[in-house]
């Protein structure tokens, strides 16, 4: 009698284990995704549908042509191109360097505001680990750092990193006055959440 009894709890505890497992496994799907559409600054059903994210370089058919045409500068033709499928703005080449990337290195500002426009991912990093705003700050575009700045480019997390990187002052003054407005903004945050609480 006992044996049935204790092949039942190893069955129940079988199935408990399984579940677990289960939401366990669908959390850490959930936090990823929610990571990732952060990240991307993208909403979560677009990530869900798979419609940004690539997992080969020129994934999409026109990605090449596209992404030629922003390394040559031929700023109607990418419009032209964007116009058709916005998300060309999201894919790579075998560097894993997006569009936005490229219009950086090749310090073309009025490419890089027409990506940013189409929403490229200014935290999209290449093969050696460095986004578009690491490469601005490296070759010192100020104009293009300011750019990426004012749109609140998330900057707290390699912060450290791109002012040790900033050779010119004006740059890491950049840098820091962007920490600082970031700093401020989250304080004023906390300091509204703290408020409501204390009048429920």
């Amino acid at each position: 009698m006992t044996y049935r009894n204790d092949q039942k709890e190893l069955m129940d505890f079988d199935n408990r284990y399984s579940r677990c497992a289960r939401q366990r496994r669908l959390r850490e799907i959930i936090q990823f995704l929610l990571k990732k559409s952060k990240e991307l600054q993208i909403s979560l059903q677009d990530l869900i549908d798979n419609k940004i994210t690539q997992n080969k370089p020129y994934q999409q058919q026109g990605s090449f042509a596209f992404l030629f045409y922003v390394k040559k500068g031929v700023t109607d033709k990418v419009e032209e191109m964007l116009g058709v499928n916005p998300l060309y703005v999201h894919d790579f080449d075998e560097k894993n360097m997006t569009a936005l990337h490229t219009a950086t290195k090749k310090q073309s500002y009025i490419m890089i505001k027409i990506l940013l426009s189409y929403g490229a991912n200014v935290l999209s990093k290449d093969l050696n680990g460095e986004s578009a705003l690491s490469h601005a700050i490296q070759s010192n575009q100020q104009d293009i750092v300011k750019l990426f700045l004012s749109i609140q480019c998330p900057n707290d997390l390699e912060y450290l990193n791109y002012s040790k990187m900033a050779k010119n002052k004006q740059i890491k003054w950049l840098l820091k006055n962007a920490k600082l407005q970031e700093l401020r903004i989250r304080c004023s945050k906390l300091t509204q959440f703290n408020i409501s609480n204390n009048l429920l």
